[in-house]
């Protein structure tokens, strides 16, 4: 069996009362922006990727590159799904340690075998 670590970042809040993105309680950091889901006849759902990117970052900055592991993000729907896929390839690109794969039932079948 693998260890299962899990360690809690809070959210912070501005002066409305609006959370932003996580503080994280450590000298790591991480960069991220805004994305928006772009599905035909959807409206756009702005979603804040700095949270996702960050635990990439920090995933990234805790272990080597020669271990490897997986990291399942669930999230409530293909919007959301849509609107990560973007900032956190882009990430993946730049640091060439992580593959980002979709998965839900409205993707094509071909793409749903990639996770598998």
């Amino acid at each position: 069996l693998y260890p299962i670590g899990l360690e809690y970042i809070p959210v912070e809040f501005d002066a409305d009362g609006k959370p932003t993105a996580p503080c994280v309680q450590s000298a790591r950091g991480g960069s991220g922006g805004l994305a928006t889901a772009k599905l035909p006849g959807a409206k756009p759902k702005l979603m804040n990727a700095k949270p996702y990117l960050q635990l990439l970052k920090r995933i990234d900055e805790t272990y080597p590159r020669n271990e490897r592991g997986d990291l399942l993000i669930f999230l409530s729907g293909l919007n959301e799904i849509m609107a990560l896929a973007e900032p956190m390839r882009e990430y993946a690109k730049e640091t060439k340690r992580w593959i980002i794969l979709m998965l839900h039932s409205t993707l094509p079948t071909e793409e749903q075998d990639k996770v598998f």
